[in-house]
């Protein structure tokens, strides 16, 4: 699975990456 994660930098962002690494998706920043 691959997460697509737009950096804006933001907090959510962040959290979106975060939350998909751990759901072991590959993310792209």
């Amino acid at each position: 699975m691959r997460a697509v994660v737009l950096a804006s930098g933001g907090l959510d962002s962040t959290v979106t990456a975060a939350v998909a690494k751990r759901d072991g998706c590959l993310v792209h920043l």
